[in-house]
């Protein structure tokens, strides 16, 4: 039947479900022998003992014991199936267990191949554990009569993976409200529930702008660390397992480390961590720990797993390849760490001029569906600092959220990391924001399917593009960059230095109306080890040079190594970077090229590649659910037939792109163009539809994932109806062959 062989051509094509039915089926007979040819029958019943002795001269079979020929055949038969189908089963129970709760993951990295391993790291694991959780449960409603104060009481009230939910309306709030960890605060959609602010919550910030909503765990900062260590062992790449000199207020699964170590004394050509003023950068390093020993850019928050001793399991392993004992590497961390919070389906409005969303020494927490309007109704200036501020955290999730809005300023942002690692920031739009995604130290951290339009940046007459991605402090590793649709990236050295950066599959274009800084890759001096790879970079007529080195003439795809004020520049950008298969205006084709690909470095060098094949993702092995039918991949040089004119059909509109265009125009704002947002409509899986109230389904139950425990029901009663129609066909079977025999009547035995 087509169903099922559809479902046996599924079942056997997926390696996993195959090797399980095979397993299965080897601990019993094996296909063959349960359908072997009628004339094999003498080798089945002989081996069972039963005689060959015709029932009569002529030769004939005897029909007792061709019956019971027939009887070994049924039952093997169904002792075949049964295993199969057992085999299929449990194939199907443990795939589920995986793809329900995990990132589907490709057997080697996707970038294999492509990047030498020294350059790159799995970024498969970025973002929360099995993805955000889908809780159901809400502890309390909440309209908009009820105060900041109220709200503040009903999140601390809240039981863990529970929900208080507030309702369609406008809440007018006087002051920030504060997260708790395992509780979310959800509305009823960004264009049914809106959160306008007059006042903010201090978040436990020095200086202002405070934020209006505030994720915290205790305090702890560079200047003031509640807990430190000497960090004395385990520094190569992918180790899982260090040796502190203390662990004290560590807890396994609920603490992180961040783990930071001296900056290099000199340059020695390849990796080089500096942040001194007049030297390596402009302005010096900004923020992180000075002591002991001097500046600390590079840093890395990893997740404490277990806890032995002094010995401590992390996860993930450790990233850069430089880590070692001259440098006096230490780890610190905060007492208590706010963890799995998140903020869903809402609009909010921050006071003009204060800032958004603070997530700090927090971990593993989320914002999605989520609109953020940073403008005085009806057009006021805005402005704050940022949307969105990871700063000491790890593994977030910032999706789907909608972004506008900021002072067209310096220290204008939208999402600013400082430090941060393996957070997720995926699929969402930024309009009218300066810098819209900066990275002050991030490592592991992956930024994709990100769409801006007008990078604001007023100063010096509006003529500065600010990138759509920007490194802007010292000490960024190993990060992600890939699918995004904006103006640009830019790695400056004005506070620090950056390396192995990797950019996959981005469409960045420039703004025609600006006149510097408007590279589509400005990457500044001591922009080390970077991979670009498969890109779509240009403007048709407006960029007209590939490349600039030590400088920029302000119309090229690719500026390398330049200084920032005077300083000197850095030639090993352009010497340590990899580039394969990008498409540009200039060119005008994607160059696959020889001498574009560092393979003759010392260290960290990047052999040619052997073919031009490009996987969709590198983090993604399947098109995520949310995507649509935009093509995937959208943008690269195999990419056929795109919907962007310009680009020799190499670019499609992003989800994100499209949800901003088709969006409308909200008439609360007047005329500053700030659109309606609506996920659930944009996006198949963002968010729930607006203004529905969640189900009754539990997260957890006994303390297990609900997902988890329904595979393990569900299992059970497939394997319960499998051995039910086993023994059933079984009974039959030997039915069937008493009456076969009794029908026959008594051997003749005459001579």
């Amino acid at each position: 039947m087509p169903i099922a062989r559809a479902m046996h051509e599924t079942l056997y094509n997926n390696p996993l479900i195959a090797a399980h039915i095979r397993t299965v089926e080897k601990l019993g007979v094996e296909n063959g022998d349960a359908f072997r040819p009628a004339n094999s029958g003498r080798q089945v019943y002989e081996s069972k003992g039963f005689s060959r002795t015709s029932s009569m001269d002529d030769g004939r079979p005897n029909v007792a014991v061709g019956s019971a020929v027939m009887t070994v055949r049924t039952r093997e038969v169904g002792k075949a199936w049964a295993k199969q189908s057992l085999g299929i089963a449990l194939a199907l129970c443990m795939s589920l267990t995986v793809i329900g709760d995990l990132t589907v993951r490709a057997a080697a990295e996707p970038w294999s191949g492509i990047l030498d391993p020294s350059r790159a790291i799995d970024w498969s694991h970025a973002g929360i554990p099995g993805g955000i959780p889908s809780r159901a449960t809400i502890c309390a409603s909440l309209d908009p009569s009820s105060t900041a104060s109220q709200i503040d009481a009903a999140i601390a009230a809240c039981p863990p993976d529970q929900v208080v939910f507030l309702t369609a309306g406008t809440f007018t709030l006087s002051a920030g409200l504060n997260m708790k960890s395992d509780v979310t605060l959800r509305g009823a959609g960004a264009a049914r529930t809106k959160l306008v602010f007059t006042g903010t919550t201090q978040c436990d910030r020095g200086p202002t702008p405070y934020p209006v909503i505030c994720f915290k765990g205790s305090f702890s900062w560079a200047g003031g660390v509640e807990n430190s260590a000497d960090w004395t062992t385990g520094y190569a790449k992918g180790t899982t397992v260090i040796t502190l000199s203390n662990t004290a207020n560590l807890r396994a699964g609920e603490s992180f480390l961040i783990l930071d170590q001296v900056d290099d004394a000199t340059d020695g050509g390849d990796i080089y961590n500096c942040g001194i003023a007049n030297a390596c950068v402009s302005q010096g390093s900004d923020g992180m720990r000075t002591a002991p020993g001097g500046y600390r850019n590079q840093r890395q928050i990893v997740k404490v797993a277990a806890i032995a001793g002094s010995q401590v399991t992390i996860t993930p392993g450790i990233y850069m390849p430089n880590w070692r004992a001259t440098q006096g590497p230490q780890a610190w961390w905060p007492t208590t760490v706010l963890r799995r919070a998140g903020i869903e389906n809402m609009t909010i409005q921050p006071v003009d001029g204060g800032g958004g969303i603070n997530i700090q020494n927090a971990m593993e927490c989320w914002i999605t569906g989520v609109r953020s309007v940073k403008v005085a109704p009806p057009g006021g200036p805005g402005g704050g600092r940022n949307h969105v501020w990871l700063t000491m955290t790890r593994g977030n999730e910032i999706r789907s959220n909608y972004f506008y809005g900021s002072g067209g300023q310096s220290q204008s942002y939208g999402i600013e990391w400082y430090p941060g690692s393996d957070n997720l920031v995926e699929n969402n739009i930024f309009q009218h924001v300066t810098s819209p995604m900066l990275v002050g130290t991030g490592s592991g951290d992956v930024l994709t399917y990100n769409f801006a339009i007008d990078d604001l940046y007023t100063p010096g007459g509006g003529g500065w593009m600010q990138p759509t991605y920007a490194s802007h402090n010292g000490g960024d590793a190993m990060l992600l960059i890939e699918g995004n649709d904006g103006l640009g990236a830019g790695t400056d050295n004005i506070h620090g230095t950056h390396h192995f950066l990797t950019f996959f599959r981005n469409h960045f274009y420039g703004d025609p109306n600006k006149t510097a800084n408007s590279a589509t890759m400005h990457l500044w001096a001591y922009s080390r080890f970077f991979n670009i790879i498969g890109n779509v970079l240009g403007r048709p007529i407006y960029y007209t040079t590939y490349q600039t080195d030590l400088g920029t003439d302000n119309v090229d795809i690719y500026s390398f190594g330049q200084p920032d004020l005077g300083l000197s520049g850095d030639p090993r950008t352009r010497e340590t970077a990899m580039r394969w298969g990008n498409y540009d205006t200039v060119s005008a084709r994607s160059r696959f090229d020889a001498a574009e690909v560092p393979s003759g470095l010392t260290n960290f060098g990047n052999p040619v590649p052997a073919n031009q094949v490009l996987p969709p993702s590198l983090y993604l092995s399947i098109r995520p659910s949310w995507w649509g039918s935009v093509p995937w991949p959208a943008i690269g040089p195999d990419v056929a037939g795109g919907n962007i004119p310009g680009y020799g059909g190499h670019a499609y509109q992003i989800p994100a792109r499209l949800c901003y265009e088709n969006a409308s125009i909200d008439p609360a704002y007047g005329s500053s163009n700030v659109r309606i947002f609506d996920p659930a409509a944009c996006y198949v899986t963002a968010a729930p539809p607006s203004g529905s109230t969640p189900g009754w389904w539990p997260e957890t139950l006994f303390g297990i994932g609900t997902g988890v425990l329904l595979v393990g029901v569900v299992s059970a009663i497939a394997l319960f109806l499998i051995f039910a129609v086993w023994r059933s066909r079984s009974r039959r079977s030997e039915q069937e062959g008493e009456n076969e025999a009794s029908s026959t009547g008594p051997e003749d035995r005459r001579d």
